[in-house]
């Protein structure tokens, strides 16, 4: 999860982000297309397909330090935050920009609660065993052909307080992130490695949410995207700081042959809901 804050991934200035797009205009176009009659996958391709071309913009969620506030900017997006927004809109009818803000918080933050920097789930197998908790999503990995213990441990961010300004300003919140890092540490987690992706990516449907498990030490995951199964073929959909924007990319195990960080996926199913 640590990639959403652009410290792996670059980031583009926030006056470069496009206008027009906002929440209004995509809850009036969904409308317009009944697209809260369909299942869940349906409602993320719908929202993940508007998004292309979205500019990629990092460090949206600490722009004050001092303050830890839910951020929403569908106009530009990081890995995460694209993730998160087209799962909340899709679990939100007819969202407003307060109804979506509300439901990021509830995804974004240990047991749907801002409370504080370390609120945050900051990384990606914690965001993905407190919504399996939430029941916003299953963990998947686990059900999939190949599935192995993922033991790689976190521990980057207590490791390198200085990358994080909300750390820099508070460092006394060291101890609580590393009991926070030593719990995660502690679950069993599951993952695909490489070689068995081919066979896993068979069982992938629209909506998936696909975690590049991975980096540097101390990180579980560096990326994260969506799939879109078109004509039979899972394609990994994600915001690219490479490209520069949101990309609908090539086959998830052809995507990722060409990576040389990447050990495997993590997978997470999102659960057929839908708030008021």
């Amino acid at each position: 999860m640590i990639s959403s804050f652009g410290l792996f991934l670059g980031s583009l200035p926030l006056a470069h982000v496009a206008q027009g797009l906002s929440v209004d205009v995509l809850a009036k176009d969904a409308e317009a297309a009944n697209v809260y009659s369909q299942p869940i996958g349906s409602r993320m391709e719908f929202f993940a397909r508007k998004f292309l071309g979205t500019p990629y913009v990092g460090f949206t969620l600490d722009q004050n330090p001092k303050e830890e506030k839910c951020t929403v900017l569908v106009t530009g997006l990081d890995c995460v935050t694209f993730m998160e927004t087209v799962l909340n809109l899709a679990r939100t009818k007819r969202p407003t920009e307060s109804s979506l803000n509300k439901s990021v918080a509830f995804t974004r933050y240990w047991n749907g609660r801002v409370n504080g920097y370390l609120s945050r789930l900051h990384y990606t197998s914690d965001w993905i065993f407190d919504n399996d908790r939430k029941k916003t999503v299953i963990d998947f990995s686990k059900s999939l052909p190949g599935a192995e213990r993922f033991t790689k441990q976190v521990g980057y961010m207590s490791a390198n307080p200085d990358k994080y300004p909300a750390l820099k300003e508070n460092i006394n919140l060291l101890p609580r992130l590393e009991k926070q890092e030593k719990e995660s540490n502690q679950r069993t987690k599951w993952f695909v490695p490489l070689a068995s992706i081919p066979e896993a990516e068979k069982q992938l449907q629209t909506g998936d949410i696909i975690a590049l498990c991975g980096g540097p030490r101390g990180i579980d995951c560096s990326h994260v995207g969506l799939i879109i199964v078109e004509n039979g073929v899972p394609h990994f959909v994600h915001a690219s700081s490479t490209k520069k924007q949101v990309t609908f990319d090539k086959r998830l195990s052809e995507f990722l042959s060409g990576s040389t960080s990447t050990i495997g996926v993590m997978v997470a199913r999102p659960v057929e809901n839908l708030t008021p």
